[in-house]
């Protein structure tokens, strides 16, 4: 008996040992799974388990799509930055409100309500942990450095405002059904990085960028926009148009190579262009539109003729009191016709009839208007100088 015991000793001494079990490689769906229950158990002192799971890479606007309205959206920043997003569900952060105010999972319904700061501030422990136990798990899985230098901060009210903030291009999306372990509660976790093949076991450091506004500025100065050069537009027939061959010259009344505007999509000018070329091509170079001339009003109404002071007065035309000085009127006579005999008086120059007309008619703009026709000069009265009518003997 002692001999076959040694023999058997011997034997297995001497016979080669056994292979050594195949290294099987971890996935990334069993790695996201130990990374998730780990994290709640050791945060929260929870259990929880992946019912399913879904891993995904999309662009930003079919990211933006996948989730729904009613989520919780929460910023994911690397480098004072966000860029990208953590989706939580009414019963996940429900149940996260629970475990760190009564201690566990309450096998209740929650009550429906609008996600608030505060949610998010109960969900940021959870969703750091995830992360840490993910680079133990994920280690030469495609997840490796994915969630590497990102923290989760504040809230965000929508899918829009989270559009405005997240770089356009390729996000790993990451949906969890979790069994919270209470009832039949289940919940929805989602986390959503950019996906960059390059940062495959690196560390992943995204570039610091400015404030929301001087990026916003930049997302807005950057869209494209569409300008049209018209260069003359003009009506046609319809039964014209419809006759128009191949060859034919249409005349371009009025046009010319700087009469070219450069039209927004809504039809308002934007600017006045020259039509040229540039490199073989059709080109319009922006030029500055023409000034207006405009004249001074103090220049408005002179002209060359004179001034109304150069005018001759009415009383310098005919003195009244030289011509009744020269009158003896104690002294006159009748004629024989009749008539009064007065002593002939020196020949005066007297104005033209046209020029005492003029003389004649109002000549101030300011303190009353001037009549469309010039008024006639008055007749000489001898009651208005207070002289005596003559009267015959």
């Amino acid at each position: 008996m002692t001999r076959q015991v040694a023999h058997d000793v011997l034997r297995r001494m001497a016979s080669p040992p056994p292979p050594a079990p195949e290294d099987v490689p971890i996935t990334s769906s069993r790695a996201i799974r130990l990374a998730i229950t780990r994290a709640a158990d050791k945060t929260h002192d929870f259990v929880v388990s992946v019912s399913s799971l879904r891993e995904e890479v999309l662009s930003l606007d079919q990211l933006l799509a996948a989730l729904e309205p009613e989520l919780m959206l929460i910023g994911m920043t690397a480098g004072g930055a966000v860029t990208g997003l953590a989706a939580l569900d009414l019963n996940m952060r429900t149940a996260l409100l629970e475990v760190q105010t009564v201690g566990k999972v309450l096998s209740d319904a929650p009550e429906d309500r609008p996600p608030t700061g505060t949610d998010a501030q109960m969900a940021q422990p959870l969703i750091a942990a995830f992360l840490y136990h993910l680079q133990d798990t994920a280690e030469r899985t495609p997840l490796d450095g994915w969630g590497l230098g990102f923290d989760a901060g504040d809230k965000i009210n929508s899918t829009r405002a989270a559009g405005l903030i997240l770089d356009d291009g390729k996000y790993r999306l990451i949906r969890l059904s979790l069994d919270l372990g209470a009832g039949d509660r289940t919940a929805e976790l989602a986390l959503a990085l950019p996906c960059r093949a390059e940062t495959v076991g690196k560390v992943l450091t995204p570039e610091v960028k400015g404030d929301w506004d001087e990026r916003f500025r930049k997302v807005v100065d950057g869209s494209p926009a569409r300008l049209d050069a018209e260069l003359h537009r003009f009506k046609l027939p319809l039964h014209q148009a419809e006759n128009l061959v191949v060859g034919q010259v249409l005349p371009l009344t009025g046009c010319t190579v700087s009469s070219v505007k450069i039209l927004a999509r809504d039809g308002r000018k934007v600017a006045t262009a020259r039509l040229g070329q540039s490199a073989g091509m059709r080109a319009v170079r922006i030029e500055v539109p023409p000034q207006v001339a405009l004249s001074d009003m103090n220049q408005l109404g002179k002209s060359d003729m004179p001034s109304l002071a150069d005018l001759p007065e009415t009383g310098a035309a005919f003195d009244i009191d030289s011509a009744a000085s020269m009158m003896d009127i104690d002294n006159a006579a009748n004629d024989d016709d009749g008539g009064l005999d007065m002593p002939m008086a020196a020949p005066m120059d007297m104005p033209e009839a046209d020029d005492m007309a003029v003389a004649a008619a109002p000549l101030s703009w300011d303190d009353e208007d001037l009549e469309a026709d010039p008024v006639a000069p008055a007749k000489l009265s001898w009651e208005d100088e207070g002289l005596e009518n003559p009267t015959e003997d």
